[in-house]
């Protein structure tokens, strides 16, 4: 009789995960005589709902998580540790990606809580005949992010209204977006420690200023930007040039797009130290059969896995060994995207982290609220203000 442990995996934005993943599991069945119950979940439910299984102490066996949640899972000594052991069939650190590998482990901490999974990485899209009627080389045009406000005024000036969208509300991925800003102007969002609030430094609002300058570049109004609007000035109504966006979306704008938008899409990978999203794969403390729990998490991080799984949901893979194949590295759009995985940054997985993720993106909000009010602001007096009010509050959590 075939032991049986329970899988929940996230529901990505393209693609039925449960299609290429099932068949995948009944090869591991055959292959372990381990029978793997599989749970899809979304992922603006996921969290409260694997919260619950960490709580209770029951539930599902493995489970893929955000990677800015293992920090919570392992407050709450609702994981199993990855012995070294276990690595022997899971992989080792030098197998993947350094950007996603941190993400397995607190703050402060050397042990491996986690095994990444999928990475993913935000790109620009650009409009070719937009940037061919403007006289830019989309090679250059975004080399460095003070290259940004040259390249939007000249497309401007060749008729392009509004050269460049970006949400101005909260959202989940507001912190995506200015995080290449922040990172490659030398700031960040907090110590690798976890004690100390660093988006208020020198460096960080350098970057936000740079980012919020490109504000006179949007659609108008632009106080109340949300994704949806975004998405619908560029892929629906051919009125923006150039927009953040993820290699995962594809499939979905392909069917919205206007035909002159989609045949002259252009891709090309944000300037400086890139964010790496994507997912861990945790094995939670109340598992009953850990040895099985293992090897399906190796499995699932194996490169015949990440090979099939990873293009299916629109994602990359984070074994360094499948990411550099053909497959990856000589896709003919996105190749050039791979060796900027080795340096890309993800978010660390230290206890403030939530908190950042709730409060931050709002104070970025109201920045952009009073800097659309009166664009004459002094923009960078602004920024000091709003962001300086909240690390202080953030600060006096960490003193506590």
């Amino acid at each position: 009789m075939a032991e049986e442990i329970t899988l929940s995996v996230m529901q990505q934005l393209v693609g039925d995960v449960e299609d290429v993943l099932q068949p995948l599991l009944d090869e591991f069945k055959a292959e372990t005589r381990i029978q793997v119950k599989l749970q899809v979940l979304n992922w603006s439910e996921g969290m409260d709902t694997l919260l619950q299984t960490a709580l209770h102490g029951e539930g599902v066996d493995v489970s893929e998580v955000g990677t800015t949640w293992i920090s919570s899972f392992v407050a709450m000594n609702s994981l199993q540790p990855i012995q070294p052991a276990d690595l022997r069939v899971v992989g080792f650190e030098s197998d993947y990606l350094p950007g996603p590998w941190n993400t397995c482990k607190v703050a402060g901490g050397d042990q491996i809580w986690a095994m990444p999974w999928m990475v993913g990485m935000r790109v620009l899209f650009y409009r070719r005949d937009l940037f061919e009627k403007a006289g830019l080389d989309p090679r250059t045009a975004f080399e460095t992010y003070d290259q940004f406000k040259l390249t939007f005024q000249a497309l401007r000036e060749s008729g392009v209204e509004y050269p460049w969208a970006v949400p101005t509300v909260p959202t989940l991925n507001t912190l995506h977006y200015v995080a290449n800003w922040i990172w490659s102007a030398g700031g960040d969002f907090v110590s690798q420690d976890g004690q100390k609030v660093l988006f208020n430094s020198p460096e960080s609002i350098a970057g936000l200023k740079k980012y919020y300058e490109l504000g006179r570049f949007l659609p108008q109004p632009a106080k109340a930007l949300d994704p949806d609007h975004v998405s619908d000035y560029f892929w629906k109504k051919g009125k923006t040039a150039a927009l953040i966006g993820g290699p995962w979306q594809l499939p979905a704008y392909e069917d919205i797009a206007l035909p002159e938008v989609w045949e002259n899409l252009g891709i090309v990978p944000l300037p400086g130290i890139a964010f790496l999203g994507g997912s861990d794969l945790v094995i939670w403390e109340h598992v009953r059969n850990k040895v099985a729990a293992v090897r399906l998490v190796g499995f699932l991080t194996s490169d015949r896995v990440q090979k099939v799984y990873a293009p299916h949901v629109g994602l990359y893979p984070v074994r360094r060994e499948t990411l550099a194949s053909p497959q990856f590295s000589e896709d003919p759009v996105l190749g050039e995207l791979v060796t900027r995985f080795e340096t890309g940054r993800a978010y660390p997985a230290v206890s403030l982290w939530g908190v950042i993720e709730r409060r931050l993106p709002r104070t970025l909000s109201d920045i952009w609220q009073a800097y659309l009010k009166d664009p004459n602001t002094d923009l960078e007096a602004l920024i000091k203000t709003n962001i300086n009010a909240l690390a202080n509050r953030l600060s006096l959590i960490l003193q506590r």
